[in-house]
């Protein structure tokens, strides 16, 4: 890759079925031509082919830019992301990692998230005794620490300040790291691996785009290859302590308002699938990749539409309708901020002559020049690899 080319201005009205795919199919690359048939996926802030022959990256999605009010609401309240993959590529209506593209990973943005995971550790600790607020702060300081230190880099490009920071973000990775792999392996209480988990996943984002601006891309890759096993880990217990239990109970009538759709639901087990996580058990005897929303009922449709199902006298209502929306909540945030991690993943791969820097700087004039055609709201610009 040798630079970027800017495709065109995405909001919240212009559907992406309708326009990113257009678009991209004018600029298909030759890979794309020589496997044609596989579908359209997201991962992350990237849209792929997905073929008999593997993944092509055919175009990224940025922002504009982001709120501090948002990102805090994103990530105390876990909103989730709904951006279909396939053909049903819908609107974003809010995101759990709450800004798309390499701008998300700047310092000032992963400041704000980290400071809204310290009020959700409040009101943790008050439900889970052994979340000690004196033990985490101490070990958020180290996260901070690296924050500040990649925000002074980003300043005065400082080597030892970008030195600090990845030395930091490397310890707290490793840390939280460990403690969710303990408790996966204890209690696999969700809330918690929620928390631990984000902490752990911006200490990592973190750690890597240290390496990338050191122009370390072989260490990227090492890092992430290392980190995986771990990464699998924390989907597929969430999943399993989740959704996993009686997905075909998420599409009763009564999760309508949550905003609860097949879409969605499609959308998330395609991500699960390519995640790795998914066992034929897992979506009822399935024997087949899930291509689309059709295949994805048929998947469910025999434990639908058993005897009792809408008939039966417990359905989830009250307390219970929250609590599976919750649930789901909690798995899809988890996939979304697995996925930020294979997106860099797959933009180092692309960084054969160019430096993340230079990326970023490409990026930044790319938004200067689209600028006029922004006209406020939540809105993004799409480009491809050139």
């Amino acid at each position: 890759m040798t630079g970027i080319e800017a495709i065109g201005v995405w909001n919240t009205v212009r559907p992406i079925a309708e326009w990113g795919i257009r678009e991209a199919i004018k600029r298909l690359p030759p890979e794309v031509l020589a496997d044609p048939i596989g579908t359209v996926r997201r991962v992350g802030d990237l849209l792929i082919w997905q073929g008999e022959k593997g993944q092509t990256v055919l175009s990224a999605l940025e922002s504009f830019g982001e709120s501090q009010q948002r990102i805090q609401g994103a990530v105390a309240q876990i909103e989730v992301a709904q951006v279909a993959m396939t053909s049903t590529l819908s609107v974003i209506q809010s995101l759990s990692m709450a800004t798309l593209g390499v701008t998300a990973f700047s310092s000032g943005f992963m400041i704000w998230r980290l400071n809204a995971l310290n009020a959700r550790l409040e009101r943790l600790a008050n439900k889970v005794e052994d979340l000690k607020a004196q033990v985490e702060a101490g070990q958020i300081a180290v996260l901070q620490r690296a924050l500040q230190s990649l925000d002074g880099f980003e300043h005065d490009n400082s080597p030892t300040k970008l030195k600090t920071a990845l030395e930091d973000a490397r310890l707290s990775a490793n840390t939280y790291g460990n403690l969710i792999e303990s408790e996966c392996a204890g209690s696999k209480r969700v809330p918690v691996l929620n928390y631990r988990g984000r902490l752990y996943l911006l200490s990592l984002i973190t750690e890597i785009q240290c390496l990338l601006l050191q122009e370390q891309q072989q260490d990227v890759k090492k890092r992430i290859a290392a980190e995986q096993p771990r990464l699998k880990t924390l989907i597929n217990v969430t999943f399993h302590e989740t959704v996993a239990k009686a997905p075909e109970m998420y599409l009763h009538p009564n999760l309508r308002k949550s905003g609860v759709t097949l879409a969605l639901m499609t959308e998330l087990y395609q991500q699960l699938q390519q995640a790795g996580v998914l066992t034929d058990a897992d979506i009822r005897d399935a024997d087949e990749l899930i291509r689309d929303a059709n295949e994805m009922f048929e998947r469910l449709r025999v434990a639908i539409y058993q005897p009792g199902f809408f008939g039966r006298m417990w359905m989830p209502s009250g307390r219970v309708t929250k609590a599976f929306t919750n649930n789901l909540r909690y798995l899809v945030s988890c996939v979304e901020d697995v996925n930020r991690i294979e997106s860099l993943r797959l933009v180092n791969d692309l960084l054969t002559k160019m430096s993340f820097a230079d990326l970023r700087a490409k990026l930044a004039e790319c938004r200067r020049d689209l600028g006029e055609a922004a006209t406020g709201g939540e809105q993004w610009f799409a480009y491809r690899f050139a």
